[in-house]
C-alpha cells in the first residue's frame, strides 16, 4: 500500500554548488557528473518545458548553535513573469522552519555543472506563501495524502530572454490512472547513489498509477523513469493537442526513487494560487513604496543638511 511506504521529500540537501550560487560569487562545484531526473534526457534550449522550468537553491538555518547552514536544491515552474509554483517543503520544511527568502536564489539555466563558466541569470525571491493546511513534518506529511505540498514564490526583475510562463491544464481535464505524463527537474538520476544534479532533464511517458486522496497523484516509477531528490517542486505535464500543459508539482516518493513519485495537482489550489500572487505582489509593492519613502526621506534630510551647510557658509562669507 502507498501509505505504508517511506516517502521522503524530493528536495535534495547538501548540494555542493549551492553556497557559490547563494554567495553570487565564483562558481566551482564539486560534483563531477551531469545527470538529472531519472531516465530523462537533458533539456534543450527553446524547449517550451525548459523555458518555464527553473532551479531553486536555498539555505536552511543551522539546526544547532554554531552549526553551518544546510544548502538544498528544488525545482519550480513559472506561472507568470514574477511568480513560480513549487513544493511547500521547498520554502518551509514545516510551519516552524520557514526559509528566509533572502537565502534563496532562482536560477535560470539549463545546467549548473563543473563545466559552467558563467553563472546563469539569478533572481532573489521577495516572498512566498504556502498552501493553507501545509504542516510539513509536524503532521507526518512524508506519508498519507492531501498534504497541501504546494507554494507560490514571488520575485522581481522579470524573465531572462528565452523564458516564459507554463500553460496550465484546465481544471476540466482530469488526470486519471493509465495516462502517460511528462516530468522535469534538476534532481539526481540514481536514488541509491544520489549521483549527479544540476542539469535540467525531461522524461516522457511516465505512467499515472493512481489517485491519492483528492489532490495528489501517484506515478509508477518501476519502469526506471520518474522523479528523485532535487526534483521537488518540479513540473508534471500532460500533452494535449501537441502542447505540454502543466498540471502537477513534485512532492515526494519512495526512498530510492524506484517505485513511486507523488505529485500535488495544481487545479485544486487555483484559488490559493491566485490569492497568493495578488497578496505577494501587493506586499512587494508596499515594500517598494516603503523603500522609496525611506529613500525620499533620506534625500530630503541630505538636502536639508546641504542647505544648512550652504547657509552657514554664506553667513561666514558675509
Amino acid at each position: 500500500m502507498i501509505d505504508s511506504m517511506n516517502h521522503p521529500s524530493r528536495r535534495m540537501t547538501l548540494w555542493p554548488a549551492a553556497a557559490a550560487i547563494l554567495a553570487l560569487g565564483a562558481f566551482s562545484p564539486a560534483f563531477a557528473q551531469e545527470f538529472g531526473i531519472i531516465g530523462g534526457n537533458p533539456a534543450q534550449a527553446g524547449d517550451p518545458i525548459a523555458s518555464s522550468t527553473i532551479l531553486i537553491v536555498g539555505e536552511l538555518a543551522p539546526t544547532t548553535a554554531g552549526g553551518k547552514p544546510e544548502q538544498y536544491i528544488c525545482t519550480g515552474s513559472l506561472l507568470a513573469d514574477d511568480t513560480v509554483v513549487t513544493a511547500a517543503h521547498c520554502v518551509a520544511e514545516d510551519i516552524n522552519n520557514p526559509v528566509n527568502p533572502a537565502n534563496m536564489r532562482l536560477v535560470f539555466g539549463l545546467a549548473v555543472t563543473p563545466q559552467t563558466t558563467t553563472l546563469p541569470p539569478l533572481r532573489t525571491p521577495t516572498g512566498y506563501l504556502y498552501a493553507p493546511g501545509w504542516q510539513g513534518a509536524v503532521n507526518g506529511a512524508e506519508s498519507g495524502s492531501d498534504t497541501h505540498d504546494i507554494a507560490v514564490i514571488h520575485f522581481d526583475g522579470g524573465l531572462p530572454p528565452g523564458y516564459a510562463p507554463a500553460t496550465l491544464l484546465p481544471a476540466s481535464d482530469p488526470i486519471t490512472p493509465g495516462m502517460q505524463v511528462t516530468l522535469a527537474g534538476y534532481g539526481v538520476d540514481n536514488g541509491v547513489k544520489d549521483t549527479g544534479a544540476g542539469t535540467l532533464r525531461i522524461v516522457h511517458n511516465v505512467p499515472v498509477e493512481q489517485m491519492l486522496g483528492r489532490t495528489e497523484v501517484v506515478m509508477d516509477q518501476t519502469g526506471g523513469v520518474g522523479s528523485c531528490s532535487g526534483d521537488s517542486g518540479g513540473p508534471a505535464f500532460l500533452k494535449v493537442n501537441g502542447q505540454e500543459l502543466l498540471w502537477g508539482v513534485t512532492s515526494r516518493g519512495d526512498q530510492t526513487c524506484a517505485q513511486v513519485g507523488i505529485y500535488t495537482m495544481i487545479s485544486p489550489y487555483m484559488s490559493f494560487i491566485k490569492g497568493a500572487e495578488q497578496s505577494l505582489r501587493s506586499q512587494d509593492a508596499s515594500l517598494q513604496l516603503a523603500s522609496m519613502k525611506s529613500a525620499s526621506r533620506n534625500q530630503s534630510r541630505a538636502a536639508s543638511r546641504a542647505l544648512g551647510v550652504a547657509a552657514n557658509a554664506g553667513a561666514l562669507a558675509e
